[in-house]
């Protein structure tokens, strides 16, 4: 008798503890079920103005020899470093790419294109990184005054762009919250708590050219035709930041 109520006794212990693990999988595998989760994206955009801009300035001479060629160029380089330092722009702001020397054919209209050597060709860059966009329209002018002849577009920056994107990635989760939550509701269900979340694929290009100004002209006929009489000036305008996120949800159930 004492043997069969020991028997008994853990029979009924072995199935209780078989109970309780089939009660423990059962609510393990209700969580990780898709059905009790809510995904939802969020975008979120913050407005930022412009402060700084990169740009390059350009100078190409021709002369019969390459000494003069890389002369000239040389002392035009010079003369903008010099008055682009007068009036405010930073060493740590500016870079020359150092003259490059090249000969120049002349292939007439000889049906054996017989090359003619005519002279030579000399180009050297100011490439202006992070200066400050109420500067451009006196870099203009200074440009122009000395002979540059190629001018690339300005290109508009945000010097404060990660604290601008943090906050166009704040407003997207708080986006993503508010429709999972409205969602959920309409559902009978209530939100427990994030299960996952995955931030977007950012566009920060918008930190090196969002916008580009056609302040400059690419030709030296549309340079010689912007009189520099007067200083140009530059409007900023505003750029829009955008932040983009995917949340998983868990729900906790129909609410009561």
């Amino acid at each position: 008798m004492i043997k069969r109520n020991i028997c008994a006794g853990l029979l009924c212990c072995g199935l209780a503890v078989s109970l309780a693990g089939c009660a423990s999988d059962i609510q393990m595998t209700a969580v990780a079920d898709d059905s009790y989760t809510l995904s939802v994206s969020g975008k979120g955009t913050a407005v930022a103005i412009p402060d700084v801009a990169d740009l390059v300035l350009g100078i190409e001479v021709n002369a019969k020899d390459a000494k003069t060629a890389k002369e000239n160029v040389s002392t035009v380089v010079d003369t903008v470093v010099a008055e682009l330092k007068e009036i405010g722009i930073e060493d740590s702001c500016i870079q020359t790419t150092g003259a490059v020397v090249s000969p120049r054919y002349d292939y007439g209209d000889d049906i054996e294109f017989l090359e003619r050597l005519v002279g030579y060709q000399a180009f050297d860059a100011i490439s202006l990184s992070g200066v400050p966009i109420d500067s451009l329209g006196e870099i203009q002018d200074i440009a122009i005054e000395n002979g540059i002849n190629e001018l690339d577009g300005v290109e508009l920056k945000c010097s404060n762009y990660d604290e601008i994107y943090s906050a166009a990635l704040e407003k997207a989760v708080e986006k993503a919250r508010t429709k999972a939550e409205n969602m959920a509701a309409a559902a009978g269900e209530k939100i427990l708590r994030i299960k996952s979340m995955d931030e977007g694929y950012e566009n920060d290009s918008v930190a090196y050219n969002g916008a580009v100004n056609s302040l400059f002209m690419d030709s030296k006929a549309d340079l010689d035709a912007i009189s520099s009489d007067s200083s140009s000036t530059v409007e900023a305008g505003t750029l829009e930041i955008k932040a983009n996120v995917e949340i998983v949800y868990e729900l906790a159930g129909p609410v009561k």
